[in-house]
């Protein structure tokens, strides 16, 4: 089990209890890496040695080089990966692994994220923020704070370390193993509880960087269906502001039209998770627009300036 960690000081130990307290029948390991916390996690982590394995880096070096680490220093068959701000179920370890036995051909299980209870507003705009099904099965890619893998495809094939930033890193894996053949399976039996971001600066910046991130997946795997479906969305996007823009020129029910059609959308996703009842969407729903709004400024600033946010010192991987 790997666990990455970059201050989180408020979160680790909740994190930490849960895992150690698994109903397994079986041996696990924790490997937590401590990615360069300044904020007092180390001191939080040296309390659960040496229950477990822990890896320290000297500098902040981003998620998916702490994922990777931890891969590297693994020794099980299968690797689960949990996020320093989620709480695993006293079951998830049995049930995150189960899927890998039924079928040879599946590398990559991805569980079921529940929604921690909501504190302030901008919690609840980030409820069912990582919704993936509805149904257990074969999907396009999961969640990574919530994931496992088969060791020997995780060794074969790592976390993306270009993107300078924590998105996107879990679907461009999960693009990669379905572009070779193998499955991406989730499961909703296995379960946590994950902490979202509570502020209107912490929520902007992770949706920015999520459309960074859909943008730089969309030219890495331009010929990937799931990718083709993101770039129809976003041209569909481009193109609805392009029939606003000339409807306020000449033809006002134009613009209206093309107004209705994307501020239907953030409508559209905050409600597809139905992790919202009708209520809290509309309270919410000003709070989505504005981070729907960075998203599209994300994926925007990616095609302007493609190598802003990318560690040039780190080759894409596809």
């Amino acid at each position: 089990m790997v666990i990455p960690v970059y201050n989180r000081k408020n979160f680790i130990e909740q994190c930490l209890s849960s895992v150690l307290q698994q109903q397994f029948s079986g041996d696990y390991e924790v490997i937590v890496i401590d990615d360069g916390s300044t904020d007092g996690t180390g001191e939080i982590l040296k309390q659960f040695l040496p229950k477990i394995r822990l890896h320290t880096h000297g500098k902040n070096e981003g998620l998916s080089s702490a994922r990777n680490r931890g891969i590297q220093l693994s020794q099980g068959r299968f690797i689960a990966m949990l996020d320093s701000d989620c709480v695993a179920a006293p079951d998830w370890l049995e049930k995150i692994i189960q899927p890998f036995d039924a079928d040879s051909g599946i590398m990559i299980v991805g569980g079921h994220v529940n929604d921690a209870p909501p504190r302030n507003y901008w919690e609840i705009v980030n409820k069912g923020i990582n919704f993936v099904s509805h149904h257990s099965g074969n999907v396009e890619h999961v969640i990574g704070c919530n994931m496992a893998l088969r060791r020997e495809f995780a060794l074969q094939n790592p976390f993306d370390e270009c993107p300078g930033f924590a998105a996107g890193d879990d679907t461009e894996l999960c693009l990669r193993c379905r572009c070779q053949g193998f499955k991406v399976y989730y499961t909703r039996e296995a379960a946590v509880v994950h902490y979202h971001r509570s502020s209107f600066r912490s929520s902007l910046t992770q949706q920015f960087f999520y459309g960074y991130a859909d943008a730089y997946l969309s030219f890495q795997y331009y010929s990937f269906p799931y990718v083709n479906f993101q770039i129809k969305f976003w041209a569909g996007i481009i193109l609805c502001l392009g029939i606003l823009f000339l409807g306020f020129i000449g033809f006002w029910w134009v613009a209206v039209l093309g107004f209705l059609r994307v501020a239907y959308v953030p409508w559209y996703y905050s409600g597809i998770s139905k992790a919202k009842n009708l209520r809290e969407r509309i309270f919410t729903y000003p709070g989505y627009c504005i981070l729907f709004i960075a998203l599209c400024l994300g994926s925007l600033v990616y095609f302007l300036f493609p190598h802003a946010f990318l560690n040039r010192s780190k080759a894409p991987l596809c």
